[in-house]
């Protein structure tokens, strides 16, 4: 049998089992809609994340930031390179959920809240503080512009490990 031969039956197969499948939909008395009534929703909210934190300008915070307890979301390479004076490291990871320890201390903190900051590649400030938001803790604020809006500021940092 020749291409030419195999193209026409496929074709012909194809139309004929969408026509039986059309008049099937048709004679049924709950057909199914052959074209939607409103458009589909892709893009959802995941539903784990359910609370988000809130942005944070900083030209709204204290100058020295003392007044919060401040955690720093980026990989930990990019931590000891340079950091928020003070800056806790809690590196964001979208597959690991946070310890229950590291919750637990962060329940601990007391004063006006937590603020968290991070790159902007994925913005990973507002992921770890929209995740420590879910998981109950109160005062949680993101830096907008993560780091480099700090560094665009003329702030001081640090480098090196844990303080």
């Amino acid at each position: 049998m020749s291409v030419k031969g195999v193209l026409l039956r496929s074709l012909v197969l194809a139309v004929f089992a969408g026509l039986v499948g059309f008049i099937f939909n048709l004679v049924r008395p709950q057909g199914l809609d052959l074209v939607a009534a409103e458009p589909y929703e892709i893009y959802v909210p995941c539903p784990i994340t359910t609370k988000e934190a809130v942005p944070a300008r900083l030209d709204e915070l204290c100058e020295d930031l003392s007044c919060l307890f401040v955690v720093d979301a980026r990989p930990e390479a990019e931590y000891q390179e340079a950091h928020i004076p003070g800056a806790v490291s809690i590196p964001y990871d979208p597959i690991r959920a946070l310890d229950a320890e590291q919750l637990s201390a962060l329940r601990q903190v007391k004063g006006a809240g937590i603020l968290v900051y991070g790159d902007l590649e994925i913005n990973s400030g507002k992921l770890l503080a929209d995740e420590l938001a879910s998981a109950g803790l109160r005062g949680v604020r993101f830096l907008q512009g993560g780091f480099p809006a700090w560094l665009e500021a003329g702030r001081s940092t640090q480098s090196g490990s844990q303080p």
